[in-house]
């Protein structure tokens, strides 16, 4: 017998192979719309979503320490430790 919530009075509480089912679905649907992305705006979206998240660490921990010392060891140094 469907439950009736009492913050959502229309909808009924799925069970457990409902639920299943419609994540199923829902996860298949995802792999349908992934599979017409090609590779090329894969991997484009993949780099800017991984500079966005490591740009600041790059420019404030690497590059401008590197770049205000008056060495170029320690600028090759730094930059090769970026690297890693």
């Amino acid at each position: 017998m469907p439950i009736v919530s009492s913050c959502h009075e229309r909808l009924r509480e799925l069970d457990r192979n409902e639920l299943f089912e419609k994540a199923r679905g829902e996860i298949l649907d995802e792999v349908v719309n992934l599979s017409l992305v090609s590779p090329k705006e894969w991997e484009e979206a993949l780099m800017k979503k991984l500079w966005e998240k490591v740009a600041t660490h790059v420019f404030e921990n690497l590059y401008l320490p590197a770049a205000q010392s008056n060495s170029s060891g320690k600028y090759q140094f730094r930059m090769n430790l970026g690297r890693l």
